[in-house]
């Protein structure tokens, strides 16, 4: 989501905030991370989970994605990145099918695996601009949280949560229904900006993911290993990357 220009259509202020528990261990025992845009950002006393807490409804955040206007970023550096992502992450599937993309942006993962007839590609997306144009790419896109569809247990070979989880209004809940989904044994696949990164330590406020109310949840390796592991998945790959601040995370059913 981060990658798009975007245009923010309704006033932030407006938003209404609820107390929220750590989405890792599920405690309420935290401590002040720091201010930042009219928002508090806390740190789990039980297990160091990052987080926004108040955070927006449910409802005023689903609004927020709805009615915010993206331009999208056409570059063949970016089709070559996600082409090779792809191929990165077929070296630890076991099964191929159908394969859901959660917060698909402009459809660059549909885009990688379109003409790779393994692969029934489908993406959900929030927000009716990034829809619209993946939809005229060619590719299958439906608008709505995993939460809004009656997929079947065990239906997907490969999930996707790129850059998207630390948007959601609830990870615990959206990776709970991801197990639900994936095949026995399917791989669901993970990438969020890395809060324990030397250059977010350093940079402190001024740290470009603490952007609330876009990004509500601020993984390090280890708390996001945790709350898979919590849920019940087997953690197969992890890794951060030192040069874009991120952390990536393969899993599959335990």
């Amino acid at each position: 989501m981060q990658e798009f220009n975007k245009i923010t259509n309704i006033n932030l202020q407006t938003f209404s905030l609820e107390k929220v528990k750590c989405p890792v261990c599920s405690q309420d025992n935290y401590e002040k991370y720091l201010d930042i845009k009219n928002y508090t950002i806390v740190k789990c006393l039980n297990c160091g989970m990052i987080y926004t807490n108040p955070c927006p409804t449910e409802a005023d955040l689903r609004k927020f994605y709805e009615n915010t206007s993206y331009h999208p970023v056409e570059r063949l550096s970016r089709r070559l990145k996600y082409i090779f992502i792809m191929k990165f992450i077929e070296k630890f599937t076991k099964v191929h099918g159908k394969f859901l993309d959660i917060g698909c942006s402009q459809g660059d993962f549909g885009r990688a695996v379109m003409k790779n007839k393994k692969w029934e590609y489908l993406g959900i997306d929030l927000n009716p601009h990034m829809i619209n144009y993946a939809r005229s790419l060619g590719l299958n896109v439906l608008k709505g949280s995993i939460e809004d569809f009656a997929f079947l247990n065990d239906e997907f070979a490969l999930v996707t949560i790129w850059h998207t989880l630390e948007h959601l209004h609830n990870p615990r809940k959206t990776l709970e229904r991801v197990f639900c989904v994936l095949k026995r044994d399917g791989l669901l696949a993970i990438q969020v900006p890395d809060v324990s990164h030397p250059r977010a330590r350093f940079q402190g406020k001024n740290w470009k993911y603490f952007d609330p109310p876009g990004h509500l949840w601020y993984f390090s390796k280890t708390t996001l290993i945790r709350l898979l592991k919590s849920i019940g998945y087997s953690v197969i790959f992890s890794r951060r990357s030192f040069t874009k601040m991120y952390v990536t995370v393969f899993s599959t059913k335990s």
